[in-house]
């Protein structure tokens, strides 16, 4: 969770996490299973009904941030020590029993405002991702960055990568950002100096193989990045 915000986040069964954060920040990811995390819920006097098919943020107040953060930190210290070769049943059910019993406590300590929860934000989260990403790009020498450079920037694996950039703009961050990259090229054609060319275009903008651009311009926009120069010294012509 990021540094600052106390927020405890439920994800319902099989739904992909990805670690997103502008600063620093800290996680304790557990997954427990639904029904003993309800029934848990159930035994508390509002007796709370987890949603299903959603994502939730639940904002925690200090004391009890605090205290479920001290929690999970006491428990890894406890179990790292004795994690081989594997902890007593005994000792696994017990440690279960109380990590259940205290994420329901907290959630159970959020004022009455289930109802007011934030919605999911991951569509925006993946969203700064993209943007990020995008900066990042430009910022690189002749516009250009491999993925794995990208994926270390990010903290991202490929894979997770992949799937944000697919969800979010319906593409893979490669052709995402060939995109942005011809975009740029397309741009600068149209408003092209005297002592432009395509040459010079494709290779500011990171296309080393200037028959490859050509073709992957003009699939496109539908015309050849030689007619859109033209077009802009002709409108240039007084």
């Amino acid at each position: 969770m990021p540094v600052g915000e106390r927020n405890l986040r439920i994800f319902p069964e099989g739904t992909d996490i990805f670690y997103q954060s502008q600063g620093e920040c800290e996680w304790f990811l557990c997954s427990i299973p639904r029904y003993l995390l309800q029934a848990a819920l159930s035994a508390h006097p509002d007796g709370l009904t987890l949603p299903t098919n959603q994502i939730i943020t639940i904002k925690l107040s200090n004391t009890t941030f605090e205290h479920l953060t001290g929690f999970f930190k006491e428990m890894f210290s406890f179990i790292e020590p004795l994690a081989k070769p594997m902890l007593p049943p005994d000792v696994i059910n017990k440690l279960s029993s109380d990590l259940i019993n205290e994420c329901a406590t907290a959630i159970s300590k959020n004022d009455n405002q289930w109802l007011g929860i934030l919605p999911n934000r991951l569509s925006q989260l993946h969203g700064q991702l993209i943007l990020a990403s995008e900066t990042l790009v430009l910022s690189s020498e002749n516009y250009n960055i491999k993925l794995s450079e990208l994926a270390d920037s990010t903290g991202y694996t490929l894979r997770a990568l992949e799937m944000i950039f697919k969800n979010t703009v319906g593409m893979s961050p490669k052709g995402w950002f060939i995109n942005m990259r011809l975009n740029g090229a397309l741009r600068d054609l149209m408003t092209a100096q005297d002592n432009d060319n395509v040459a010079k275009t494709a290779t500011r903008w990171g296309f080393q193989h200037l028959a490859r651009f050509s073709s992957t311009y003009r699939s496109t926009f539908s015309e050849r990045p030689s007619e859109t120069l033209a077009r802009s010294r002709k409108r240039k012509i007084p």
